[in-house]
C-alpha cells in the first residue's frame, strides 16, 4: 500500500473524496489544507503503531555497526532507526546452532558494549522506528510495516483532520483506530530448545 492510497482513503473516510460522484478539487474550501496535512500525520500513525503492537524487526550483523575499543570491551553504535533492542538479546549463529544471549550493556545514546572475548558470528535483534514519507511524497511512496499497520493508518489520520470539527466522528474513527492497533498485538509463541548444565565440564561459555 502506498501513499496514494492511504490519502485517498484518509479522504473518504471523512466523506471529503468526493461529491455527486466527482472528485473534490483541491482548490474547494480548505481540500488542499486536508491534503497537506495527511503526510505528517501517516508518519505520526506508522511512529505510534510501530511503538505500540505493531513493531517492526531488524537484524543487523555487529560487524557492520560502528565500534571503538574500550579496555575489554566493545563498544557498538546502533542504528540510527534501532528505538529498542528486542528482548531476545544478541543471536550468535554458530553452524546449526542458534544461541541467545545477554552478555552486553546499554550504554551512552544508542550504544553497545559487548566483550570482545564473544566469537561467533553475533547480530542483534532490534525494533525500529518506521520509514518516513516526508512532506511532499510521490503517490507511489510506500508505507511502512505489515498490511494490518497500514490498514490502520487512514483512520488514525482521518480522526485527526477532523478533530476539531467533528468531536463524535473524531471518536469513532479514533477508536476504530484503536481497535485495529489492539488486534496487532503478537502472538505468544515458545520455541523448543535443549536445556544445557551451566555446571558442566566446567565451561562457562554462555550467559546465565
Amino acid at each position: 500500500m502506498n501513499y496514494g492510497w492511504a490519502r485517498d482513503f484518509t479522504l473518504e473516510l471523512i466523506n471529503q473524496y468526493s461529491m455527486a460522484g466527482e472528485k473534490v478539487a483541491n482548490s474547494y474550501n480548505d481540500q488542499q489544507d486536508y491534503i497537506n496535512r495527511i503526510p505528517k500525520l501517516i508518519d505520526d500513525a506508522q511512529h505510534v503503531i510501530a511503538t505500540t503492537t505493531g513493531r517492526i524487526r531488524e537484524m543487523v550483523g555487529l560487524e557492520e555497526l560502528l565500534r571503538e575499543e574500550r579496555g575489554a570491551w566493545y563498544i557498538y553504535t546502533l542504528p540510527a532507526n534501532c528505538w529498542q533492542i528486542c528482548s531476545g538479546g544478541l543471536v550468535r549463529f554458530d553452524g546449526p546452532r542458534l544461541q541467545r544471549f545477554h552478555r552486553y550493556h546499554l550504554v551512552g545514546k544508542g550504544q553497545l558494549a559487548v566483550p570482545k572475548d564473544l566469537d561467533g558470528t553475533i547480530s542483534v535483534e532490534y525494533f525500529r522506528y518506521p520509514v518516513k514519507l516526508g512532506t511532499a511524497p510521490r503517490d507511489s511512496a510506500p508505507l511502512d510495516n505489515t498490511e494490518e499497520a497500514q490498514r490502520a493508518v487512514p483512520y488514525y489520520v482521518a480522526a485527526h483532520l477532523v478533530m476539531h470539527d467533528n468531536a463524535f466522528v473524531y471518536a469513532s474513527l479514533y477508536n476504530e483506530f484503536e481497535a485495529k492497533l489492539a488486534r496487532m498485538a503478537e502472538v505468544l509463541h515458545g520455541e523448543v530448545t535443549v536445556v544445557e548444565d551451566v555446571y558442566s565440564a566446567g565451561e562457562w561459555e554462555h550467559d546465565y
